[in-house]
């Protein structure tokens, strides 16, 4: 559609120093990358590196009053009848997957129509509610003991 190419549009005229840089990154050859190695690692020999694709970077453009705007991170977004909720943006990872899950499980449709049941199974889950209402320590050492049994580790 006509209208969704002004948010891009926007956020492109808006972010020239960010649309600059991406384009200088991607017009790079290898001897230009080792040399902006070596300004944190002085070290770095040629031969000892190579390029590897290693995926493609994401970026949200989300469409608001102000115009396009970019952003940075992970965002979940939701249809608002709880049918369909999706994640946007660049490497989710390890340490926002359960948040992630959790926020994507309790805005979906099923779980506003079982909330009491759902909110019990997550408990049993993830200790995630009891934590956030403690500010107690123990807690923490609590779901630490239990997520090392159940995986083995010991101290």
């Amino acid at each position: 559609k006509k209208d969704n190419l002004f948010p891009i549009l926007n956020v492109g005229l808006n972010n020239t120093d960010l649309i600059t840089y991406l384009i200088s990154q991607s017009m790079q050859n290898h001897n230009s990358r080792i040399n902006n190695l070596k300004k944190i690692m002085p070290s770095a020999n040629s031969q000892d590196w190579y390029l590897k694709n290693a995926g493609q970077r994401v970026q949200i453009i989300k469409n608001t009053k102000q115009g396009g705007i970019l952003k940075f991170g992970t965002e979940v977004v939701n249809a608002k009848d709880g049918s369909l909720s999706a994640l946007l943006g660049a490497s989710p990872g390890a340490s926002t997957a359960v948040s992630i899950m959790v926020e994507v499980i309790k805005n979906s449709y099923l779980f506003k129509k079982e909330e009491i049941l759902l909110e019990k199974k997550l408990d049993q889950l993830i200790s995630l509610n009891k934590f956030l209402k403690s500010k107690n320590s123990s807690i923490f050492e609590e779901i630490k003991r239990k997520n090392n049994s159940i995986l083995g580790f010991h101290k």
